[in-house]
């Protein structure tokens, strides 16, 4: 499963069903998810692309992984500190910018938002690999 911040649960305008406290409104949403279909094999894929502030991403991703463990993929970490690696991919002088400001490098992106097919790779690599960790293929 993987949520971005378009789904109605971002904090600066909850709709009133969700819990209030920043940020829960993601953990709910994906409860309900499992809730209603009675997911036990599950992979949550963490939110990537944000300007939230480092102490709100921080929180975030620690909610995530307390919540899910080993079933939560901090996706902006991995990007961050793998993602170029992994595409053989020299890194630009903004893409160091962007690692020290803990982002996604832009030469993994096809905008300022969306990953490009570099991104789409590692990401899909990322997938297959904890799935088989946890034993569902």
């Amino acid at each position: 499963m993987w949520m971005g911040t378009n789904g109605g649960w971002y904090p600066t305008s909850p709709p009133s069903w969700l819990c209030t406290d920043l940020y829960k409104g993601l953990i709910i949403q994906y409860d309900s998810i499992l809730r209603f279909n009675d997911y036990s094999n599950f992979i949550i894929l963490g939110i990537w692309h944000t300007d939230w502030p480092d102490a709100d991403r921080v929180l975030v991703e620690k909610m995530m992984l307390d919540k899910y463990g080993r079933n939560y993929i901090n996706l902006r970490k991995y990007l961050v500190d793998y993602g170029l690696g992994d595409a053989n991919i020299t890194p630009t002088t903004q893409d160091t910018t962007n690692i020290n400001a803990g982002k996604i490098p832009s030469s993994l992106l096809a905008d300022s938002v969306h990953l490009n097919s570099y991104g789409q790779q590692i990401v899909a690599n990322q997938i297959y690999l904890r799935g088989q960790e946890l034993g569902y293929w």
